[in-house]
């Protein structure tokens, strides 16, 4: 990620060390895993920014981009809510979905 060497807005450094440090945590799962990685989720929440999910329909030849959503900390709530955006038949392996 290309960072200008001069610091712009104070604390702009702080905010990258730890999102850097968020991602280092993050937990690795099987490919094939039905729980979803969420480190996403941890930095848009840290961050205070909205999460914007985007689908690719591999069935239409299409992707689909989906209103912002603002997360408010409410973790599995939240993260099953952004899962109803994405179906088994618009993956491009229906079957492995």
């Amino acid at each position: 990620m290309p960072v200008w060497s001069e610091e712009r807005e104070p604390g702009t450094g702080q905010a990258l060390s730890e999102i850097g440090s968020i991602l280092a945590q993050r937990i690795p799962t099987a490919p094939d895993s039905p729980r979803w990685r969420t480190d996403f989720y941890r930095v848009a929440s840290w961050a205070s920014v909205p999460i914007v999910p985007v689908a690719l329909d591999f069935s239409r030849k299409r992707y689909v981009i989906h209103p912002p959503q603002v997360m408010t900390g409410d973790s599995g709530q939240e993260i099953a809510h952004l899962q109803t955006f994405f179906r088994a038949e618009q993956a491009c392996k229906p079957d492995r979905y």
